[in-house]
């Protein structure tokens, strides 16, 4: 958590820096939590791992969170940390008690797999693109915001057996506007894990996860 928070001030103090230079402003600059933003969201997710495929779309979706707060240093590049978390599900080929965070629920009896869930959380810092602000010049008032963003943390598994990995993050919000403060946030990220997260080891260097959440935002001005 630390690297990650020495990280966002890096970024901060690099990008805050240019942005004294730039030749232009928004209008969210002059308070002290100008620019800042805090924001919540829920939505499903899907983990993709050794067995899981074999397993229906349906049975693997789970809810998942997310909280964060970040900072725009200019009107089209931010930064902020993010967590996520709650509940994975999937298909493993062992039973309960086994380390692989089986339930001992029988999936499929011919390829002897069964149900699998684990709790884990999911720390990350970002760095975020406002497509709009670019293309289109800064808009206080816009309805709608495209904001690619690409990061890196950790993912750490809380159930026994625990496993903690580098995470990479690449993802989208989609931002649209209700008043100055508020805005209805609709995210779809994806990550990249090293294998062995959910307990099994089956060859593949990666693991990897798809989120997508809704959910509101709070931006100070």
């Amino acid at each position: 958590m630390r690297s990650l928070l020495k990280i966002f001030i890096a970024l901060s103090i690099i990008v805050g820096q240019a942005n004294a230079q730039s030749a232009y402003r928004f209008k969210f600059n002059d308070g002290p939590f100008s620019n800042w933003f805090i924001g919540a969201g829920v939505g499903p997710q899907v983990y993709f791992g050794d067995h899981d495929r074999q397993a229906d779309l349906q049975d693997r979706i789970s809810t998942g969170y997310q909280l964060y707060v970040g900072n725009w240093f200019t009107p089209d590049i931010g930064a902020r940390i993010s967590a996520d978390g709650y509940k994975v599900k999937g298909l493993t080929q062992a039973l309960a008690g086994h380390d692989v965070h089986s339930t001992g629920e029988l999936y499929d009896a011919q390829d002897q797999l069964y149900k699998q869930e684990f709790n884990y959380y999911k720390v990350h810092a970002d760095v975020m693109f406002n497509i709009m602000n670019y293309f289109y010049s800064y808009q206080a008032d816009r309805f709608y915001s495209f904001i690619p963003y690409a990061g890196i943390g950790v993912m750490s598994v809380v159930d026994e057996p625990k496993a903690t990995r580098l995470s990479f993050n690449l993802g989208a919000s989609n931002d649209f506007r209700i008043n100055d403060n508020f805005n209805i946030v609709i995210d779809v990220r994806g990550n990249l894990v090293g294998d062995g997260m959910d307990g099994e080891y089956g060859g593949r260097k990666f693991e990897g996860m798809f989120n997508s959440t809704i959910g509101l935002k709070y931006t100070f001005n």
